[in-house]
This record gives structure tokens, sequence and C-alpha cells, in this order.
């Protein structure tokens, strides 16, 4: 199997502390993921700053909502919506919030599928249960961007899927570029 390195940043991270070109040279990262909005507050942490400079870096630039349960779930797909055809990676929706039911994930996802956008589903195994239930489901033709921390070779995937397109492995990376924790993600590359 061969892997592409990247990054996802969100209020965790300092965007003056960034250097996405180091980044991309000295620690061999090849795509990130931004943190766009909390629900439907936009988070401008990252996005103040421009996902241009991101991709001025040389860096496949993509980002995600964290969906709230408490907000309306097609607002939040709106916003989403707005920024999704700028990217050079499909939008995420980040599945982790407790108290998210298949009804919210279920009317963010048909919003993305009407407007005919593609996406990919952020989530762990438990979060997913938690959220949408177990076993098979209509979403399991999405890409999957699966967080599961574990020096194992393989993540824990979520119920529905037999593979994933990306998967977030440590939450404490350190790479040339940035000073600080940062997130870390494999991309499986079809070899």
């Amino acid at each position: 199997m061969t892997f592409e390195l990247g990054v996802d940043v969100s209020k965790w991270q300092t965007p003056e502390k960034v250097d996405w070109r180091k980044l991309r040279d000295a620690a061999g990262v090849r795509y990130m993921f931004g943190r766009y909005a909390y629900g439907n507050l936009i988070d401008a942490t990252f996005w103040k700053h421009g996902w241009r400079a991101m991709q001025a870096g040389g860096i496949r630039t993509g980002a995600y909502q964290y969906l709230v349960p408490t907000q309306d779930a097609l607002q939040q797909a709106t916003l989403a919506l707005s920024i999704a055809s700028h990217l050079s990676i499909p939008f995420v929706v980040d599945i982790e919030a407790r108290g998210l039911t298949a009804k919210h994930i279920d009317t963010w996802m048909e919003a993305f599928v009407r407007a005919n956008m593609p996406f990919i589903i952020y989530t762990s195994h438990s979060a997913w249960r938690a959220c949408y239930g177990v076993g098979p489901h209509k979403w399991m033709h999405i890409p999957l961007w699966i967080a599961n921390y574990t020096t194992a070779s393989k993540p824990m995937l979520a119920d529905g899927w037999d593979k994933y397109a990306y998967w977030q492995y440590s939450q404490n990376g350190r790479l040339q570029g940035y000073d600080g924790a940062i997130d870390l993600n494999r991309r499986l590359v079809d070899a």
C-alpha cells in the first residue's frame, strides 16, 4: 500500500506558525483539511488567512464542517456548499458530535447529493455508531475519512465501509513546518 501524508488544522493550531511550503517540501505533506465551520459559524482561525494562501503553498486544500445537532442541518449544508466548489478535495462533513442523529446526517448529505457536489465523511467507529447506528447504511459508497489513533497497520473502520480514503492516525504529530502538535493523516493511494 502507498500513502500520501496530510494534515488537518482547526482552532487547536496557530495559523501564523504554519509554513505551508516547508510542510510540503521538508515534511512531505501533500494535502490539508482546514475546519471551515463549526455548525453555522465560519471558523475564522484559518479561513480568515485565506484558503488561497494554503493552496499557494502547493498543498491540495480541503475543508470540513463540524456538524452540530442543535442547528438546522440544511442551513449547515448550505454554508458548506458555499465553498465546496472552490476546493481541490471534496468537502468533508465531520460526524462526531453527541446528539447527532441519522436524520441530521441524512439532511446534510442529501443537500450535497441534490447539488451534485461530492463529499467525504469524517468519523470514528464509535462516533458513527452513536450518531447513525450499527450495520450497513445508504452512505457506504461515500469516501470515508476515519479517525483512529493507533499504531496498528490499519484503522478500525466505521460500520458499512470496507476501506478508507483518508485515515487520521495521530492528533499529536510533529512536522517541519509547524511548531506544535498537528493532526496527521494518510491518504490511501492506489498503486
